[in-house]
């Protein structure tokens, strides 16, 4: 049946679903039912307001708007039942660089509306070159929930 993750369980044909879950005992399926209507569903679109003919050290924005599933059940506290107290969660975005291991922007924001955007500022390279970069959404509440995009910068001077 090849489930991976939530959005696998989530997406499967109802039918299999069902004979996947028979073995559960009704409170067990109740859990299973309420982790995955809490589970955060976010559509992520982005754009960076310049990406070629860059100019070394030209500041550079990173707008990010992002959709959130806002239904009653998913608003409130992470479905984390053997936490020890009611837990929020918390995401970050990010623009990162793999190449040099390093962080040009980072933001911490809440959820908590079904759109929010962000405008991430960060510096371009002092080099020419093509540079690539990697926006991510990360959360601290929910494995597999995590998301990256990546996109290029082309410095001239």
């Amino acid at each position: 049946m090849g489930v991976d993750d939530i959005f696998d369980l989530m997406n499967m044909d109802e039918k299999e679903r069902e004979k996947l879950l028979k073995p559960l005992t009704p409170s067990q399926l109740k859990d299973v039912a309420k982790a995955s209507n809490r589970y955060p569903v976010v559509n992520v679109e982005f754009q960076v307001s310049k990406k070629d003919d860059v100019l070394p050290n030209e500041n550079l924005q990173c707008t990010v708007t992002l959709e959130r599933d806002c239904a009653e059940e998913t608003s409130g506290a992470v479905y984390a039942p053997y936490f020890p107290r009611e837990k929020e969660e918390q995401w970050w975005l990010v623009v990162g660089r793999a190449s040099s291991n390093s962080l040009a922007a980072i933001k911490r924001l809440s959820l908590n509306k079904p759109t929010t955007t962000v405008t991430l500022s960060f510096e371009a390279p002092e080099t020419d070159g093509k540079h690539s970069y990697v926006l991510y959404l990360m959360g601290d509440s929910y494995v597999g929930g995590d998301q990256e995009y990546k996109f290029d910068v082309r410095v001239r001077s």
